[in-house]
């Protein structure tokens, strides 16, 4: 994926509507909802890392209280110049009070140590290309007893319709679920997995880590709608395991028989896809004197 193309923010929003429910549960496991006392006083310093088009940040204070929108300073960090400009429009356009936007590589990233009371991740994790680097960051950012989240897919409503079309092709590889989530990464690390994943974020110094699973259906009109809307999210798997003479042969029948698919599988009309995924939060150690 090219981040630098100035149009990925408009390529990726369409996502939000099966990213951004996981979002919510992500943000009340971090403890950043109406279980916030309103008497602490207690300054939160939060980062949405890998922010993407911001539906973490959207999410976020819809459900922070009234009490804590003043006592919040809320950076939305990515690498991405396009997804910045965007929640940048979004933060005008809503107005939230203490909300910046920062370009930030979430494996090195430009922010002192002990800065955030909380850092959350929504998906941006296992698509990164060395998660261990990005534990360590968050693990360095973070004050003491600082909180760190994120979400990771158990399984996405595209993955079997869209196995389907590309092996009615009859050519092109469909990759596995493990090799589709080390498509990004440039490690053979099983991030996907909640035994490799539980094992990383304690070996990094974490603590009272939670992980939760969490599930949630999205309706789509046709299939014909889905294919106009999420065609791009579905041709990753072109450009990471198809060759060019794959991708000129098969590349124009790829969405074809993706609607194919799925009105085989779901009918002409309205239909369902489930989608599923670990929340995980843990805290950095508070200092003993």
């Amino acid at each position: 994926m090219d981040w630098k193309d100035p149009n990925i923010a408009k390529k990726y929003k369409p996502g939000e509507a099966m990213t951004g429910p996981f979002a919510r549960p992500l943000i009340k496991q971090a403890g950043l909802d109406d279980s916030l006392s309103p008497t602490s006083g207690e300054k939160l310093v939060t980062l949405d890392n890998a922010c993407g088009t911001g539906i973490l940040t959207v999410h976020l204070y819809d459900m922070l209280p009234d009490h804590a929108k003043g006592r919040i300073n809320h950076t939305c960090g990515d690498i991405s110049q396009g997804m910045i400009d965007l929640v940048q429009s979004r933060i005008k356009e809503a107005g939230w009070k203490g909300a910046t936007t920062k370009i930030l590589d979430a494996q090195k990233m430009d922010i002192p140590s002990n800065t955030f009371t909380h850092v959350l991740t929504n998906f941006g994790f296992v698509g990164l290309p060395d998660p261990s680097l990005v534990l360590r960051e968050w693990h360095r950012v973070l004050q003491p007893g600082g909180t760190c989240g994120f979400t990771v897919w158990e399984s996405v409503g595209w993955f079997s319709p869209v196995e389907a079309a590309v092996k009615s092709l009859d050519g092109p590889k469909f990759p596995t679920w493990t090799e589709f989530c080390k498509a990004f990464s440039t490690t053979d690390d099983a991030w996907e997995e909640r035994s490799f994943f539980e094992r990383g974020v304690e070996a990094v110094g974490f603590e009272d880590m939670r992980v939760e699973s969490f599930e949630n259906r999205t309706k789509h009109a046709s299939a014909r709608e889905f294919c106009e809307l999420y065609g791009m999210m579905c041709r990753v798997i072109t450009e990471k395991f198809w060759s060019e003479e794959e991708k000129g042969k098969y590349g124009p029948l790829l969405e074809p028989a993706i609607e194919k698919a799925l009105q085989e599988r779901f009918g002409e009309g309205e239909f369902s896809l489930d989608w599923k995924a670990w929340i995980i939060t843990a805290k950095k150690p508070v200092e003993k004197n």
